[in-house]
């Protein structure tokens, strides 16, 4: 009832971050978008949350790094990192990236 459209069934308890390593980027230069989501839950089935990147900038496909511990709790982290250049000249916004699970526990979204 009432889930959001960026849930996709993930469950467990998580944390995300995401960062850029320059906000000054000049066209034809690269940057390193990161997404770390880090918690207890399936690692290995947590989907990626959907970046949005506007016109003019080529978005590479990510570079996916991932722990998982099985002891007791299934718990983990997944590290994501995009290769961005933009193309053309200009300010660009990076929509802001959603990550919704579920959380037993707490029995919520």
């Amino acid at each position: 009832k009432n889930v959001p459209a960026s849930f996709e069934g993930t469950v467990g308890n998580y944390t995300m971050s995401a960062s850029i390593n320059k906000t000054n980027i000049k066209t034809n230069e690269t940057a390193s978008l990161k997404i770390n989501i880090k918690g207890s839950g399936n690692i290995k089935l947590l989907d990626i949350p959907k970046i949005k990147i506007p016109n003019g900038i080529d978005k590479f496909e990510p570079k996916i790094t991932e722990k998982v511990n099985r002891a007791g709790v299934i718990s983990g982290f997944k590290n994501v990192e995009y290769i961005i250049i933009p193309r053309t000249p200009g300010k660009k916004e990076i929509a802001p990236i959603k990550f919704t699970y579920f959380n037993p526990t707490e029995k919520n979204i």
